[in-house]
């Protein structure tokens, strides 16, 4: 049975992509005051009180982050961006001075679970093999982290 675990270990350690180094990227966060966009006017909503009423209209957090990418390493050519939440990917190819924009969205959201809270950005080669990887992550708790460091809070 140890040496069952013990391949298994070594297996999941020689599949996972390792985090591109921090020297390589900067991460700058765009911090904006949004409104939420006006709802279906086809539905019938009750407001019991005028306070509810004015609370839709209230300013939120919404956060964009933007990745410019250093420097290359390892024959990087393309990079593809996935989330945890729809799997959308896009795929494009990458060089020293690009910027990747991420739209999180309303911080709220992300925090609750409703959209996305987990964006990869997969370094690829031109076989097409996963290189290296950026990991940006808000927690339940508004925690930002960023390959698994902590960076701030929301």
């Amino acid at each position: 049975m140890t040496k069952l675990t013990l391949l298994f270990a070594c297996v999941i350690a020689a599949s996972s992509i390792p985090f591109k180094s921090s020297e390589e990227f900067r991460v700058n966060v765009d911090y904006q005051f949004k409104a939420r966009p006006a709802k279906d006017n086809t539905t019938v909503k009750f407001i019991e009180n005028e306070a509810s009423a004015s609370s839709d209209l209230a300013m939120l957090p919404y956060l964009t982050v933007n990745v410019t990418i250093d420097s290359l390493n390892q024959g990087e050519t393309r990079v593809k961006v996935s989330n945890n939440k729809n799997n959308s990917v896009s795929t494009k190819k990458t060089r020293a001075g690009s910027v990747i924009s991420i739209e999180i969205g309303f911080t709220d959201d992300a925090k609750d679970r409703v959209t996305a809270n987990e964006f990869t950005l997969t370094f690829l080669n031109s076989a097409k093999q996963e290189v290296n990887k950026i990991v940006i992550k808000i927690d339940e708790d508004g925690n930002f982290f960023i390959n698994d460091e902590k960076r701030g809070k929301f």
